[in-house]
């Protein structure tokens, strides 16, 4: 009973025996912390878990600062992939840079302009050798027939004097009769009858077909001169109006300004080159309009071209893109890049991407997505292929990859976020790639790259909100880590009937940076791994 009432043994330390000997500790911002039997001093020592991959984040970010910086990493990364599946988007974004990034990427598509026009310059001149020994023989038969054949000469009314200012006041039936002939394409003056005459009174205006395609080349301008060698009759005078054929009408309606007229006749028989040309000669458009639509109504069954000349006649180019055959995606695409204006081009390529898309062709989806510079809808398509391609133990690769070809692509086409301006929280377009740029800026903090890690940071809206299981902002707090100053409020998540919901997708679970070292991780065709062996779920599922 003594014994139980002893004090108590109080020792001013610890003794030897009982003390840890060393110890060490990760710390956030890659530092580990520790201490040793040795000395009493705790020591703070910068640890890189991965010093070939910081070494390209920090290279990667210098390069980024300067486009031509950027351009020759791109050349580089085409260069070493090579006959692998990323050497097309390489390639495509090393286009982008160039300043005929059109011109390139329809050379790229397989399409050679030079071939096609050699090949049409050998056609043409098989079509004219077998004119050109005609063309003396025709001239000197034109010639022959204009002398045969007298024009009649009008002849005065010697019962009736006619005024010399009789049409002095007189107002024209139609204004457009009036320049018919004053205009380029047009034929001679109606006082030339003869053709010396006629000749002389246009060589030196733009009325004269000849001056009007003497550019063209002389063999052109020779082939003019022999359709218009020698004299002509207009019509024929001794046939009534209401026997006259259509030749005879258009004749008289031209004579008489009513061009409308002349058209209407022209489109009913189908003649529609006629009909475009009379079109020009007339003030109002809609006849050039009306003409056109006609011409495409009939003849966009009987050759394949006619419905490409309607888009681009009409600058609607959006036919092509949602009805052509998707085995022809390369040609409508070079379609685009020839005739496609401002944003328009952007939309209409698109709107290609996503009709490929839909068929499953995401490495074509891709390349339109690329030319478009729609930077969420080929994002989505590289997440998932990196999550579909990721090697075993190899994610924060994969993840550096992914990040280096959208910052690549993003100075190629100068992109612009518009979500970084806005304070209110709602389903961003560019939610997968933010919670990319999220992981990197982890794996960078850890490496002891804050700095770096900020500057991806800045690249996701300031409303953007990521959340842990247990209802944490992840993303605040990272931020909030990361800069002292900033000062990011703490949001709670919304709380729904099955617990903490999160209102962007995809759902991604924030895990220490470093529990990757450690952890095996789950088949990669199943899911992005993300730091700490959690689960990253794109949006997009292949």
């Amino acid at each position: 009973s003594t014994a139980a009432f002893a004090p108590a043994l109080s020792l001013r330390r610890p003794p030897k025996w009982l003390a840890r000997p060393c110890g060490a500790a990760f710390g956030f911002g890659g530092r580990l912390v520790h201490f040793g039997a040795q000395s009493t001093a705790v020591g703070v020592t910068a640890f890189v878990g991965e010093p070939e991959l910081a070494r390209q984040a920090q290279q990667l970010e210098a390069l980024l600062q300067d486009s031509a910086q950027a351009a020759a990493l791109c050349r580089e990364r085409l260069e070493q992939s090579r006959g692998s599946a990323q050497e097309q988007s390489w390639e495509v974004l090393q286009i982008l840079f160039e300043p005929d990034a059109r011109d390139r990427l329809i050379r790229f598509l397989g399409f050679d302009k030079e071939a096609v026009r050699a090949r049409i310059e050998e056609l043409v001149r098989g079509a004219e050798a077998p004119e050109a020994g005609t063309e003396a023989e025709a001239e000197a038969e034109a010639n022959t027939e204009a002398e045969a054949e007298p024009i009649d000469e009008p002849v005065a009314d010697d019962h009736e004097e006619m005024p010399s200012d009789l049409f002095a006041g007189a107002v024209p039936l139609d204004a457009e009769a009036e320049d018919f002939f004053s205009k380029p394409g047009g034929s001679a003056a109606p006082e030339s009858t003869a053709a010396p005459e006629s000749t002389a009174a246009t060589a030196g205006t733009g009325g004269s077909v000849a001056a009007s395609v003497a550019a063209d080349g002389g063999d052109d301008v020779q082939a003019l001169r022999v359709a218009f060698a020698g004299a002509f009759r207009i019509y024929d005078k001794r046939k009534d109006v209401a026997l006259e054929d259509a030749d005879g009408l258009v004749t008289r309606a031209v004579l008489l300004g009513d061009i409308a007229s002349a058209v209407s006749l022209c489109i009913a028989h189908e003649r529609f080159a006629d009909a475009l040309v009379l079109a020009t000669c007339s003030a109002d458009a809609s006849l050039a309009a009306r003409a056109q639509t006609a011409y495409f109504a009939r003849r966009a069954r009987q050759a394949a071209y006619v419905r490409l000349l309607h888009g681009v006649a009409t600058g609607d180019l959006g036919d092509v893109v949602e009805n052509a055959a998707l085995g022809e995606w390369d040609e409508v695409l070079a379609l685009l890049c020839t005739y496609a204006q401002g944003d328009q081009f952007s939309a209409l390529c698109e709107a290609l991407g996503r009709r490929l898309e839909a068929a499953a062709s995401r490495d074509s989806a891709a390349l339109c997505y690329l030319a478009a510079g729609s930077l969420d809808r080929v994002a989505r398509l590289w997440i998932a292929r990196a999550a579909a391609r990721e090697q075993p133990n190899a994610h924060v690769q994969a993840v550096h990859s992914l990040v280096e070809k959208v910052s690549v692509f993003r100075s190629a086409v100068a992109f612009v976020d518009p979500a970084l301006g806005e304070d209110a929280a709602h389903a961003f377009a560019l939610a997968p790639l933010y919670d990319v740029y999220v992981e990197y800026a982890q794996f960078l903090a850890a490496q002891g790259l804050a700095a770096i890690a900020r500057q991806y940071l800045q690249r996701v809206p300031r409303a953007y909100r990521r959340f842990m299981p247990n209802g944490e902002d992840a993303l605040a707090t990272l931020r909030n880590r990361l800069d002292a100053d900033a000062d990011v409020p703490w949001t709670p998540a919304p709380i729904g009937a099955r617990g903490f919901e999160q209102p962007q997708q995809p759902v991604q679970q924030h895990g220490s940076v470093y529990g990757q070292y450690a952890a095996a991780g789950m088949p990669a065709a199943q899911h992005f791994a993300s730091p700490g062996g959690t689960t990253y779920q794109p949006a997009y599922q292949p």
